[in-house]
């Protein structure tokens, strides 16, 4: 992704949270570890389209330029992250 948070992020989206490995590196999995989440259908498309406009909202927030936070102080920064970690943790607990 290249430093590109937001495709990132909707690339994490588009896969449900899993990550494939680069096309460039040869196939070294096992047959037993090749069935993976991704393959599973989501639970209900309204949680999907929910799941969709949270992460739009998030990353309406996020800057597009990494120097964009140098300007926050350590305790913003840790604060930021909490907050981060917050929703993260709801939202885990809300897909499972």
């Amino acid at each position: 992704m290249d430093g590109d948070v937001q495709s990132a992020a909707q690339f994490l989206l588009d896969n449900q949270g899993v990550l494939s490995p680069p096309s460039s590196s040869p196939s070294t999995e096992e047959p037993s570890t090749s069935s993976s989440p991704s393959t599973e259908e989501p639970s209900t498309s309204s949680s999907t389209i929910e799941d969709e406009e949270l992460v739009s909202e998030v990353l309406e927030d996020l800057s597009r330029h990494e120097e964009d936070y140098l300007d926050l102080t350590l305790e913003e920064e840790s604060e930021l992250i909490d907050t981060m970690k917050t929703f993260l943790s709801r939202g885990a607990a809300h897909t499972m």
